[in-house]
């Protein structure tokens, strides 16, 4: 049996990527990447962890210049203010400004519209089968086994 399934996952990333692109993008009213709006949505739902590049690094399997290329973006659009911990003066604290929390609100609606989209037809048991197997698979990839 052919797998494909690299094929498979190439296929549905770069069809979100390009709704995204279509709904987010240069044509909507912020103007950013897939990645920075993902990264936005996230320090907002873990808005009191106080996350960090590291933590940002190990979420979204990412390399550290990529989530400092990804952050200084933000930081430059206004997203973002990136300042010194007060409980760790060696750890930078990444704060999100009334911009991030307007596209967090603008966002929100439109991701859960693209996850009802995806859902769409596939009932519950399969989605958490899905789940299952995509981590599984990451955790594969990136040569972990739990």
């Amino acid at each position: 049996m052919k797998k494909d399934i690299i094929n498979e996952v190439w296929q549905f990333n770069k069809a979100i990527h390009k709704r995204f692109v279509n709904e987010f993008g240069a044509n909507g009213p912020y103007d950013i990447s897939l990645m920075q709006g993902m990264i936005l949505m996230i320090l907002h739902a873990r808005e009191g962890e106080n996350l960090g590049a590291k933590e940002l690094q190990e979420i979204f399997c990412l390399s550290k210049a990529t989530i400092s290329e990804t952050l200084g973006g933000l930081e430059s659009k206004g997203f973002i203010k990136v300042e010194t911990s007060k409980e760790d003066k060696r750890r930078k604290d990444i704060v999100l400004t009334e911009k991030a929390k307007d596209y967090v609100v603008y966002g929100h609606d439109k991701f859960m519209k693209m996850e009802d989209d995806i859902a769409k037809g596939i009932d519950e048991e399969d989605l958490k089968t899905f789940r299952k197997v995509a981590k599984q698979m990451r955790r594969n990839v990136m040569g972990r086994r739990k």
